[in-house]
Formats: structure tokens, C-alpha cells, sequence
């Protein structure tokens, strides 16, 4: 059993506290995106692909685009962070509907650096999804670092919101 700034670990398991109440937690900033109209890039597809009227999934399209819009300002709580695993499933939803390494939409998935600022374009969703999971786990260091300031006994609050 090691002891680590009054924590106790034993590999990875926490087994108990010592007199440390807080820990301590840098909030990563968020990457920063641009708004992707789903519904103007996929109805050519739709049409061509599926030979549907896209109108038909006028709704379904504008629910991911809003869905989208979502994450790019998460609200800094239990729902933003729900809001970034409905778009993640409609993500990976869309990605076997829509994407094929020969099928080009007309868009790039746009995403800042979060430490940089520089910006990376890719036609994958992959990337898209990359990004999302790295802006998940900075929301849940944002929720976490805020428990220190709001709460008396924020320990528990601050693990529960990196686990999230």
C-alpha cells in the first residue's frame, strides 16, 4: 500500500481517505467547433442513395443538427453531459447510414486544438467522435473543479463528476 498526498491506493483502487478533503483538479478548456447543417449536406445522399424524398427525414435530420449544436456549447452540468451521449449514439447511427470512404458530403468536421486554437478539418466521423470524447472528459474536469467551490465536502461530487 502506497501513500500519495493523503490518498491510500493499492494498484488502482482507492481504499480509503486520510485527512485530505479536496482533490485537486484543473478544468481542460473545451475544443471549439463550427455548425454543420446535416440536413443540406445529406439530401443529395438520401436522394441519390436511397432514392427517398429527403423531406421525409426533414426531422430526423434537424434533431441531429440541433443534437450537434448541443455539444459545441455544452451547459456545464448533468445534462450537458447527457447531451454529448445522445449526439456520440446518433453519431454512431449516422456514421453506418451516411459514411463510405467513396461518398464525399461537401463538409469536414472542424475542430479546434483545445490548447493551441489551431484548427483540424477530416471527412471521418471518427474524428468527429474523437473530439467529442475529449470534450466529454473536459466538461466532466469543468463539473469536477466547480464542486471544489461550491460545496463544503466536495471530494465525493468530484469523483462522481470525472466518472460520469
Amino acid at each position: 500500500m502506497v501513500l500519495w498526498n493523503g490518498f491510500s491506493f493499492q494498484g488502482v483502487q482507492i481504499l480509503h481517505w486520510t485527512t485530505r478533503s479536496r482533490l485537486p483538479v484543473i478544468p481542460i478548456g473545451l475544443k471549439d467547433t463550427h455548425f454543420i447543417d446535416f440536413k443540406t449536406h445529406f439530401s443529395s445522399f438520401i436522394v441519390s442513395h436511397y432514392h427517398e424524398d429527403p423531406g421525409k427525414f426533414s426531422e430526423a435530420l434537424n434533431r441531429l443538427t440541433l443534437s450537434r449544436s448541443k455539444v459545441t456549447e455544452p451547459q456545464r452540468s448533468a445534462n450537458g453531459l447527457r447531451d454529448f451521449r445522445a449526439y456520440y449514439n446518433l453519431l454512431n447511427t449516422i456514421e453506418r447510414r451516411f459514411f463510405d470512404e467513396s461518398v464525399h458530403h461537401g463538409f469536414r468536421f472542424s475542430w479546434s486544438d483545445a490548447f493551441t486554437g489551431e484548427q483540424h478539418n477530416q471527412r471521418s466521423p471518427a474524428f468527429e467522435k474523437g473530439s467529442l470524447i475529449f470534450n466529454y472528459a473536459a466538461l466532466c474536469s469543468q463539473i469536477a473543479a466547480a464542486c471544489v467551490r461550491l460545496l463544503q465536502s466536495p471530494t465525493n461530487a468530484q469523483i462522481s463528476g470525472l466518472g460520469s
